[in-house]
């Protein structure tokens, strides 16, 4: 997942909310399940429910609160 869409003027590119929110869909595309809030590549098709490894990558313009979002996430999941 490469989340691109995050604000350079949060310390961690995304509110709280967006870091929580994202955090859940790793953690349920990691158990096998699917995302069902965010737009399939191929409706038709729906993934196999078996657990994956599952990569997230902030990107951000600037690149200065990219890693402050990527601790952040990390504290989410280990937390979550």
């Amino acid at each position: 997942v490469r989340l691109q869409h995050g604000d350079d003027n949060i310390a961690t590119c995304y509110d709280a909310a967006g870091i929580v929110e994202w955090a859940a869909r790793a953690k349920k595309w990691a158990s096998g399940g699917a995302a069902e809030d965010l737009q399939f590549a191929d409706p038709s098709h729906k993934p196999d429910m078996i657990p994956r490894d599952v990569f997230v990558f902030f990107i951000r313009q600037g690149k200065a609160r990219a890693p402050h979002g990527a601790m952040a996430f990390m504290e989410q999941v280990a937390t979550a």
